[in-house]
């Protein structure tokens, strides 16, 4: 088994030198997009529990919230700056824009999709409870993002 490893650790560094341009290939780029995923994820935890806004927070306690973003971002940043020496291995800033923005992009739709799947039970009946009255990003403090589009859609469609 560790010989099967081993090959794919050779296939990542030869497509990163072939199509990236330098030595450490993909794993550079793969550890990039996930650190920057984590991050991102813990501080959209981080603005939700701060907000108040429970359609997007996986937890039902904001100091939970708090906890993971906070964890999430020192962690992540801690592991891709300590665990190698960043300093030898870059890659080129147009490649570096496009990993960061899918990888903030994915952490925003990982999300919205597992607060919302979630929540969506608990979250509905607390908006048949409310006046429905919220506009913009306030609708997220009773509802998911994606039942808050639903609704956005609907309404569009009357």
């Amino acid at each position: 088994m560790d010989g099967y490893i081993g090959s794919w650790t050779f296939v990542a560094q030869y497509c990163g030198y072939v199509f990236l341009g330098y030595e450490g290939g993909w794993t550079l780029v793969i550890e990039y997009f996930f650190f920057i995923f984590v991050s991102a994820l813990g501080l959209i935890q981080l603005i939700a529990a701060k907000s108040r806004l429970n359609g997007i927070s996986f937890f039902n306690r904001r100091i939970w919230g708090y906890t993971f973003g906070t964890a999430a971002v020192i962690i992540s940043f801690c592991c891709f700056f300590i665990l190698r020496d960043r300093s030898v291995l870059t890659f080129d800033a147009n490649q570096q824009l496009f990993w960061f923005c899918l990888g903030t992009l994915c952490s925003f739709l990982f999300t919205f999709t597992i607060s919302h799947l979630i929540k969506r039970k608990r979250l509905k009946t607390i908006i048949d409870e409310t006046s429905g009255t919220e506009e913009g990003i306030d609708k997220l403090k009773y509802s998911t993002y994606w039942s808050a589009i639903s609704q956005f859609i609907k309404a569009k469609d009357k």
